[in-house]
């Protein structure tokens, strides 16, 4: 399909328009002030695949709020703003990526031109929201009720009054409950501009009609080749909105990430109980992060229904019961670890990671996947087994080596390096998951959930380090391309 070329702005660091792949937003559900609760749900929502977070903005205490969670924040943030153009001025000077606001509803041109000028001298976008449900009252009395023509009307009444002032720094959009009033709405609108153009079905309702409906909606117009970002608005879980998202621009082509899951929809003819386990596949792989976990879980459930696994509901009663809380505690824990970490090695030339048992696949993709790739830090990852036939003689005293040590039966080994390690090297660390409690998860299972605490932990350096370096991690590298 060929999608309409629009003209480029940037929210933070993601682009939308100018042929920019469709960027995926969300809304937070609580209030701004909480601003340790926002922070949870900003990170779930970008854990999921979330490009954007948008927050309410209501009053100044919020706006205050609004930046602490920018200064924390792992996603660019949008300021939703109505009738109060203060805020606005005060969102932008607090770190914004983007202002959404309705012109109409925020008083005088004077007032609109003072929030286009503080975000005109920070380069921060303006979105102009549109709903079919707060139309201007001329608007109504023109045309009746709210139609795509009200809509499009409204829309370019608004963006000739930002044009006024000189300000082309503009998003749009069109929001309607009606699916069918939404899809007319935005394509004439994409015939007569191309300012770039958010999507999305407006109160759509719980999570299955609300699928159904920005399916039909969003998907309708991604498949004309209009929108250049989108939020599903769902009455559920923000992260639900954003697996939805990612469910619609996959079904129309425009996101190859992930797994296309081909399932049969059985008939009397199936000879294996395939339900249960398409639905335990797609579980698997629309929940990436953590991904160890899930198949692990997939498998021991298998073993479970063999026969094969005696203490499978007491080892999951306690998981279920415990774990999540356990994990976040941890990563509270080694916060200010992570911090001195990341402050003390950002500038390492060559850092060796050392590590066995359950965590030396997490030794191995830590070193490689996150600090060669996406910290761009030159690393090495050594097995325990292996320290003392050959990396003896290329550890000196300033050389940084990280030991990871875990809690299943090849503790020792990664201890006996830890407790070596001294003789030779000044400048080692050693991370060990006993230091971090699993409140009500028996000692005996600790050794299978080693590789998610040192997750935990690591979790904390990589915060610390891209916030040290300015390097965002999504920027990947690859070293040495050459013909074979």
């Amino acid at each position: 399909m060929e999608r309409k070329l629009t003209k480029k702005i940037m929210v933070g660091s993601v682009p939308v328009g100018g042929g920019a792949p469709v960027s995926i937003q969300s809304m937070l559900n609580m209030r701004t002030t909480d601003v340790d609760g926002c922070l949870a749900q900003i990170r779930a929502l970008a854990a999921a695949g979330c490009e954007i977070a948008r927050l309410a903005v209501p009053d100044m205490e919020a706006a205050e709020a609004f930046g602490a969670i920018c200064a924390a924040s792992p996603l660019p943030l949008v300021a939703d703003i109505h009738f109060d153009y203060r805020l606005a001025i005060r969102a932008a000077e607090n770190g914004a990526a983007k202002i959404r606001i309705n012109p109409g509803n925020i008083g005088g041109e004077d007032r609109v031109r003072a929030v286009v000028e503080a975000c005109g001298a920070r380069s921060i976008p303006i979105r102009i929201g549109v709903n079919g449900g707060s139309l201007e009252p001329r608007l109504l009395e023109k045309y009746g009720h709210p139609t795509p023509e009200a809509l499009v009307e409204s829309a370019f009444g608004h963006i000739a009054l930002l044009e006024k002032y000189d300000f082309h720094d503009i998003c749009v959009s069109m929001k309607s409950s009606s699916v069918p009033l939404m899809i007319e709405a935005y394509r004439l609108f994409s015939e007569r501009s191309d300012y770039p153009l958010h999507v999305g079905v407006t109160e759509t309702g719980t999570e299955r009609m609300g699928t159904i409906k920005s399916a039909m909606g969003i998907g309708a117009l991604l498949c004309q080749g209009i929108g250049d970002t989108m939020r599903v608005s769902l009455t559920a879980d923000p992260v639900q909105e954003v697996l939805t998202a990612k469910d619609i621009l996959k079904a129309a082509g425009l996101r190859r990430d992930g797994v296309n899951i081909i399932a049969c929809p059985t008939c009397g003819r199936t000879q294996i109980d395939l339900i249960p386990l398409a639905q335990a596949v797609d579980w698997c792989i629309s929940f990436p992060h953590n991904e160890q976990l899930k198949f692990f879980m997939t498998a021991d459930r298998f073993m479970f229904l063999r026969g094969e696994f005696k203490d499978y509901d007491r080892y999951y009663a306690q998981l279920d019961a415990c774990l999540p809380e356990g994990l976040a505690a941890a990563e509270k824990a080694a916060d200010e670890f992570g911090r001195s970490f990341a402050k003390a090695h950002m500038n390492d030339k060559l850092h060796y990671f050392v590590g066995a048992g359950t965590l030396y696949g997490a030794t191995y993709s830590y070193a490689m996947c996150y600090w060669e790739e996406m910290h761009w830090i030159r690393t090495k990852s050594i097995h325990a087994a292996e320290f003392f036939h050959g990396m003896l003689e290329i550890v000196d005293r300033d050389t940084p080596v990280t030991v990871f040590v875990g809690e299943d039966s090849q503790r020792e080994l990664a201890l006996r390096v830890a407790h070596f390690l001294p003789k030779v090297c000044d400048n080692f660390c050693v991370i060990d998951t006993a230091d971090y409690p699993l409140e009500g998860i028996d000692l005996e299972y600790r050794g299978n959930l080693s590789h998610l605490l040192m997750h935990a932990v690591t979790n904390r350096i990589d915060a610390h380090l891209e916030a040290l370096s300015g390097h965002d991690m999504k920027l990947r590298r690859y070293y040495r391309q050459m013909e074979y």
